[in-house]
């Protein structure tokens, strides 16, 4: 017979349901070695810190400490930094135990302000500005005013009070309303209207409950809601001003009875987030005040590894400009990031004592009734109605046979009569049938434990999961896989068998999907998939030898498009296409954080949430991009366990590991798409940072910080020199990812990884173009680059007016040489015109000689021609005068040898006129010719022709 076990539903309070989770995380900064004061950050970014040992800069991964320097009136005052405060010009206000300086970002100096001539050394407690460019500042002395356009410093109180005990004038704390200033001093608060210039005060009075309470403030606080809040050494006050004009002090203090008060009367620091949440730091924690129920709740050392301070003494609070909440304790710096903790987290909720011993959770699951179940490792079966708050625990019981037999549970699944079946780690399946009765639940285990001799039990004492049918459970074990009939109360068992391929490739079975109303997705350890169906008891081993193959399977999901998702161990993720039988490989290469995969669940836009063995992944299945969240985003722990993943009815997720459970709606997780802001942060040449407004070689290459410089001027003998910059993100525990573009030689972004530098060696004078971009690697590409100007100076023999003037002073002296070569032409131009004129003048002379001595032939050839003439008239007469002579030779005979000489002489005087004759055409021909050629050569159009 089976015994009634009877347990009645425990109704708990659920104050605090819904708590905001939170997760510090130590900040290297301090860590104990100094004690840090007060907490800003610049409009750059930057964040600075106030220490007792210089003033710190942070840029989340390096700190540069400033520090008082001797002989040098443009370093910090003092060692000891008590305050800081930032203009609307940018410049960074400190007040120090030996007086006040500021800042200048753009030159990187400091500049010491005189408070009072007659006080030597004055300790500056507190700053504030306002609108109208004054600087109040607070003292031991009482309140000062710095003038930012008269450079003026004026004491604003009464003088007599300056000859009092400093104890009862010093400022602790300044807040600004509009035209009111609130004083916090060590002897109550003080109220300055700026306007008239009078001072109202503020004491405790014993006597009167509307009343400080305590005279000693350390801390002032305006909330968005006008309120001032007032921090003493002896409770915590909320000022707030009633319609007549009078303030009404509301009190907070500790009760040790009541662990929603405060946690301490020692108030040392107020603020309030962009959330309008007031955070209170003590000597005894951090406190969250919390107004709908005007509770604390309280962060102090040792609650909680995740949240636990090393020490509770929290001097500062302060949100930074992204929503980041700096708490500076006494032991260092921690920071919390409400923007990254995305998933809530309920390791240790307290509205379930008994979730808090359920922290390594292997299964969840949500029945009709809208129950929810949560089983672990020896933490029993814990059933969570949120509905009623009320919760139901199973724990095994040795000694009761009616109790769950296991405290290791690894399933929970319902069938369809309400019946909860649960898969247990050493014990086989239980049933559990609960009943109503009257006002109490009835609740009955049914037992089927793994009994060796008994072939109709579960041949594995593990059951890792069962999926339900009509009247039938299949069972998946860590030695079987089974099918039980409930109906007939009967189990078969199914093999593998290495010599029939249509059994089952592993008994080691993990888990089962559903593919159809006859057919199962079944996944084993070491056999990898098979594909089942019930109908014929026949198995389908999946294989796919072109790529890894998928052997040991831990989850299976099938979604609508016909494709399995599988989860393994030690080979990531797979996709395997139903219909084309195809499988595609997700690993850590493809940006997976793991490849050991516990569980897949899918979301409404079909974008899958994969468990692993580092952190919680989300995959774009389109775009094929893995988001990876870790611990820092508010996850349990980076591990996760098997089979601990479910998707409610209304779509909300859980995920369990070794630290609790993470449940969210996907719709609420937010990847952060800020970019970080990225600033160069040094300039070095060579390795050595280069100074601000000093000589080096006889220049100056920075006349402001780096990071308000956009253009550097080099020359052509500085061979290598380096940038390094920062991303401003404190956000991002992990280094932020860097790339780089430098225009001028390269048009794609480079990676640099984690590395915030960049050195460039030998480049050739040119202008440069240097562009940096950091992106945090979990999440998305940054877009925003800074940029940097790189001129560098060629040697003056490259520069292009040296070229210029080169190139001008050949072009002169061809110039010069054309210019003196044609004058050259030039007169030998003219001297050839002056002697072609001269021959010319004297070849018309030679020709009119020549026209004369033409004449005077032609002159002699026609005395010649008459001559000859004559001689031809003559030579007929002597012709004549022989034929008559020949009549009278004998007549004659006597007168022949006359005749003969007069013969003689004729012919010679013939002969003469022959050589006569050719002597003078040969005369006069050469001359001509000569005179003719000379008239060519000088100009052939002007020939003197001889006629």
């Amino acid at each position: 017979m089976k015994d009634i076990f009877l347990l009645v539903f425990l109704l708990i309070s659920v104050n605090g349901y819904g708590q905001k989770y939170v997760q510090f995380e130590r900040v290297p900064i301090g860590q104990g070695l100094t004690v840090i004061n007060d907490i800003t950050q610049d409009k750059t970014g930057f964040l600075w810190f106030c220490t007792e040992d210089g003033l710190l800069k942070y840029d989340g991964k390096k700190i540069i400490k400033y520090l008082p320097e001797r002989n040098n009136t443009n370093s910090l005052s003092h060692l000891i930094v008590n305050c800081i405060y930032e203009d609307f010009l940018g410049k960074i206000w400190i007040g120090t135990r030996f007086g006040l300086c500021y800042y200048n970002p753009v030159k990187q100096d400091f500049t010491r302000i005189s408070i009072d001539n007659n006080i030597q050394h004055i300790q500056i407690y507190a700053l504030t500005g306002d609108k109208n460019g004054t600087i109040w500042i607070g003292t031991e002395y009482g309140l000062y005013k710095f003038s930012l356009a008269t450079n003026e410093v004026n004491y604003c109180e009464k003088e007599m009070e300056k000859t009092k005990m400093q104890l009862e004038n010093a400022i602790n704390s300044l807040a600004l309303d509009g035209n009111t200033l609130w004083m916090g001093t060590v002897n109550g608060l003080k109220n300055l209207d700026i306007n008239q210039g009078v001072i109202t005060k503020y004491t405790h009075n014993p006597s009167d409950l509307n009343s400080l309470c305590n005279n000693d403030i350390k801390s002032l606080r305006k909330d968005f809601e006008g309120n001032l809040w007032v921090g003493t050494t002896d409770g915590l006050d909320k000022v707030t001003i009633t319609q007549n004009g009078q303030l009404r002090f509301w009190h907070f203090k500790n009760d040790p009875s009541n662990k929603f008060s405060l946690s301490s009367n020692s108030i040392r620091g107020v603020s309030q987030d962009k959330k309008k949440t007031m955070w209170v730091g003590t000597n005894s924690g951090l406190n969250r005040y919390d107004k709908i129920s005007n509770s604390f709740t309280v962060y102090r050392s040792g609650t909680n590894a995740k949240i636990s301070f090393s020490s509770d003494i929290i001097y500062r609070v302060y949100e930074d400009k992204t929503g980041i909440l700096w708490v500076v304790t006494q032991d260092g710096v921690y920071k919390y990031n409400p923007n990254r903790q995305r998933f809530p987290y309920y390791g240790d909720a307290p509205y379930v004592k008994e979730l808090k011993k359920m922290i390594n959770i292997f299964t969840f699951y949500e029945d009709s009734k809208k129950n929810f179940w949560v089983g672990g490792l020896n933490m029993g079966l814990l059933c969570i109605n949120h509905k009623n708050k009320r919760t139901l625990t199973f724990n095994h019981d040795p000694m009761n046979t009616n109790s769950i037999s296991s405290d290791f549970i690894r399933a929970v699944r319902e069938d369809k009569d309400g019946n909860i079946w649960i898969c247990t780690q050493d014990k086989g399946l239980d049933k559990l049938s609960i009943t109503q009765n009257g006002d109490k639940s009835v609740c009955n285990f049914t037992h089927y434990p793994n009994e060796v001799n008994n072939p109709n039990s579960p041949l594995s004492a593990r059951i890792n999961n069962i999926k339900i049918d009509d009247g039938i459970i299949w069972i998946a074990g860590e030695n079987c896989f089974d099918k039980f009939d409930t109906k007939r109360n009967t189990f078969y068992h199914f093999r593998h068998d290495k010599n029939d391929t249509t059994t089952i490739s592993s008994n080691n079975v993990y888990c089962i999907t559903e593919e159809s109303d006859d057919k199962l997705w079944i996944g084993t350890w070491s056999g990898g998939i098979n594909l089942f169906n019930k109908t014929t008891g026949k198995f389908k081993r999946i294989v796919d030898s072109t790529s890894i193959q998928a052997e040991n399977i831990l989850s299976i999901l099938k979604t609508s498009d016909s494709i399995l998702w599988i989860g393994t161990y030690g080979e990531g993720l797979f996709k395997f296409d139903i219909e084309k039988e195809v499988f595609t490989n997700f690993s850590q290469s493809d940006g997976l954080p793991s490849n050991i995969v516990y569980g897949v669940l899918e979301d409404e836009q079909k974008n899958l949430w994969i468990s692993t063995s580092n952190g919680i992944s989300y995959f774009n299945p389109k775009t094929k991009v893995f988001t990876n969240y870790t611990v820092e985003d508010g996850l349990q722990n980076e591990d996760f366990n098997g089979n601990a993943f479910f998707k409610s009815p209304s779509n909300e997720m859980f995920f369990g590991g070794k630290y609790g459970y993470n449940a969210f709606f996907p719709d609420s997780i937010k990847a952060n798409l800020s970019d970080p802001t990225v600033v160069f942060t040094d300039f070095k040449i060579y390795n050595k940072t280069v100074p601000i407004g000093v000589t080096l070689d006889g220049r100056i290459l920075l006349k402001k910080a780096i990071n308000y410089t956009d253009t550097v001027f080099l020359s052509y003998a500085d061979k290598t020199f380096s940038f390094e910059f920062a991303a401003l993100d404190y956000s991002n525990t992990q280094p932020s990812t860097y790339s780089y573009k430098m225009e001028g030689i390269n048009s794609e972004w480079l990676d640099l990884g984690s590395t915030n530098s960049i050195t460039f060696h030998n480049l050739q004078p040119d202008r440069y173009v240097l562009k940096i971009k950091a992106s945090n690697k979990k999440y998305t590409e940054n877009e925003r680059y800074i940029s940097m100007t790189i001129i560098i100076k060629p040697p003056f023999w490259s520069t292009w007016w040296f070229r210029s003037l080169i190139v001008l002073l050949v072009l002169y002296t061809i110039v010069i040489i054309f210019r003196t070569r044609v004058n050259v032409i030039k007169k030998q131009k003219e001297k050839l015109e002056v002697l072609v004129l001269e021959r010319t003048s004297e070849l018309l002379g030679v020709n009119n000689q020549l026209k004369e001595n033409q004449v005077v032939l032609l002159q002699q050839k026609e005395k010649i021609q008459a001559h000859e003439e004559e001689l031809e008239a003559f030579n007929e007469e002597l012709t004549c005068t022989n034929e008559e002579l020949h009549y009278q030779r004998e007549e004659i005979l006597s007168q022949a040898e006359q005749l003969k000489r007069q013969n003689d002489k004729l012919r010679e005087m013939d002969e003469f006129k022959q050589g006569m004759t050719s002597m003078i055409v040969h005369d006069l021909k050469n001359p001509l010719n000569l005179i003719l050629n000379v008239a060519k050569s000088v100009n052939p159009e002007r020939q003197i022709q001889i006629m």
